[in-house]
């Protein structure tokens, strides 16, 4: 590096802003010093708010006898990271602003699978006041209370609808939202927006934040479910949007049910027949804008949606296959696949 040797860059801190955190391997570094870094990469990125992280592997001439050194196995450090519960004084402020007839509109953004968020979620929109719209990589299941097709639900409501369907607060959590038109519709009503999550600063998506709460989601609702007490007052908001979200979905399937092929009616066809056991790793652009209008029932889907996602979209879903003990299909376009074409030569094992 820095000696006119062919084919050699500066490479840590390549990418800038866009990572988390830059990680440095030695070609001299022995194994436990190597452990140690890899296990702080992955911790760095698997912290909230989740990220990429770069770890630089330097490389020793492979001509030259590397040296051996006895060392032991790799191993994994945990590491314990403790979220904290809001106060009941606070959440029973917070609970008594969201009673009815307040209009709660939850935005559920790029998630994992959480068994117990789902169930507060549920709980919350049984009042009636409530309504979460979520994209298909919020990963919630699209039961009661829950519109997962958001992009397709805010295209087929025109502005008098919308109008009516204006909500009084809007919270949000977890990461990015697909959705342009929900967006759009929120960034100009102005609508009080609270975000929740551990996050490094303050997730003004919506032009209008008035309060971060700093916890988990799963552990937020938790409480919130918790502290909400029944008054007389009735309210038929989360009706509104499921009526509208039921004629919208029955047009969507009458719509791909007629479709000429297509990528649209391939990828339908592709997701019907494929089990609920499996993972669905989705590349960027058009396959994830064709997931978002379709049904979905799976166990998870990601996409690598954002900065340089066509980047290494196959890499991502060949790592996410080997920590998942079911099945993993990627749907992938050209473009996508060309890009991350040399993945197809990494040699990963299962845990099956």
């Amino acid at each position: 590096i820095n000696r006119n040797d062919s084919q050699t860059i500066e490479q840590p801190h390549a990418y800038g802003s866009y990572i988390k955190r830059c990680f440095n391997i030695d070609a001299r570094d022995r194994r436990y010093y190597c452990n140690l870094v890899a296990n702080d990469a992955i911790n760095a990125a698997v912290r909230f708010p989740q990220g990429p992280v770069q770890l630089n592997i330097e490389l020793s001439d492979p001509s030259v006898d590397a040296e051996t050194v006895d060392t032991p196995d790799v191993s994994a450090i945990r590491l314990i990271d403790p979220s904290m519960e809001l106060s009941r004084e606070t959440m029973k402020e917070i609970a008594e602003r969201l009673a009815c007839p307040t209009r709660v509109m939850v935005i559920a953004g790029s998630f994992g699978p959480n068994e117990r968020l789902y169930r507060s979620l549920s709980r919350l929109c049984s009042w009636g006041n409530f309504v979460v719209l979520a994209d298909a990589i919020s990963n919630l299941p699209p039961r009661q209370g829950i519109i997962t097709n958001v992009e397709s639900v805010m295209t087929g409501i025109d502005a008098a609808t919308l109008d009516r369907l204006k909500p009084d607060i809007v919270i949000s959590y977890g990461g990015a939202i697909l959705s342009k038109s929900l967006k759009k519709y929120l960034r100009a009503t102005g609508i009080e927006h609270w975000h929740i999550g551990l996050t490094p600063c303050a997730q003004d998506t919506y032009c209008s934040i008035s309060m971060r709460i700093e916890t988990l989601p799963e552990v937020f609702f938790r409480q919130l479910v918790a502290s909400m007490r029944r008054n007389d007052a009735t309210s038929n908001y989360f009706l509104l949007w499921d009526h509208i979200a039921k004629e919208v979905n029955a047009g969507i399937k009458s719509f791909i049910g007629n479709a000429q092929w297509s990528d649209m009616s391939a990828v339908n066809r592709i997701l019907n027949l494929t089990p609920s056991t499996y993972n669905i790793q989705l590349s960027n652009g058009m396959t994830v804008r064709n997931a978002q209008i379709l049904p979905h029932r799976f166990h998870r889907i990601d996409c690598n949606r954002g900065v340089s996602g066509i980047e290494g979209s196959t890499s991502t879903a060949i790592g996410a296959s080997t920590v998942y003990q079911g099945n993993t299909l990627l749907i992938t376009g050209d473009m996508s696949a060309i890009y991350d074409l040399n993945a197809l030569t990494l040699s990963c094992k299962s845990p099956r």
